[in-house]
């Protein structure tokens, strides 16, 4: 008991702490510092396990889901479809989603495959709250708060094991 009130104090702790510094920043040029998809990351590492491998597999699943979301979206902006069904949109999704999925089997780093449609979810969270941003833009303004999240992970765990000793 006493670890998991440890855990959550730090937790606690270092999100309100978090919050106050992305909301400060506000902007990374024209790169917004968006708060939420740092949660997303965050729970994911203590769904994934909670330790390096959590790191890895979080990582690599859910900068791919970002990452193939914006290289699509940008290839589907450049193609300029009229899409008033969405129809090509989502077929881009598909080619999305597939490999999200698929590299599961080809390696391991890519087994934590709900990290990757959270990337990909966060992605798309972030375009659709406007701005004019570009996908690229979207893209690191995706990467930043994930790659935060799990090390806030990381660190809110580092922190409970040197205060519990087991």
């Amino acid at each position: 008991m006493k670890k998991t009130l440890v855990l959550a104090t730090s937790i606690a702790v270092l999100a309100g702490i978090w919050t106050i510094i992305v909301v400060n920043v506000g902007n990374f040029g024209s790169i917004p510092f968006v708060l939420w998809p740092t949660f997303v990351a965050w729970a994911a590492f203590f769904y994934l396990g909670a330790n390096g491998d959590a790191i890895k597999k979080g990582l690599v699943q859910l900068f791919t889901g970002a990452i193939l979301s914006g290289f699509f979206l940008w290839i589907y902006g450049l193609i300029g479809f009229n899409d008033p069904n969405a129809i090509w949109l989502g077929i881009f999704v598909v080619l999305i989603a597939w490999p999200l999925t698929a590299l599961s089997g080809w390696n391991k780093l890519w087994s934590a495959v709900p990290a990757g449609f959270c990337g990909a979810a966060c992605w798309f969270g972030i375009n659709s709250a406007g701005g004019g941003l570009g996908p690229w833009q979207v893209t690191i303004a995706t990467l930043i708060p994930l790659l935060s999240g799990m090390l806030l992970g990381w660190l809110s765990m580092w922190i409970t094991n040197q205060v519990v000793k087991e």
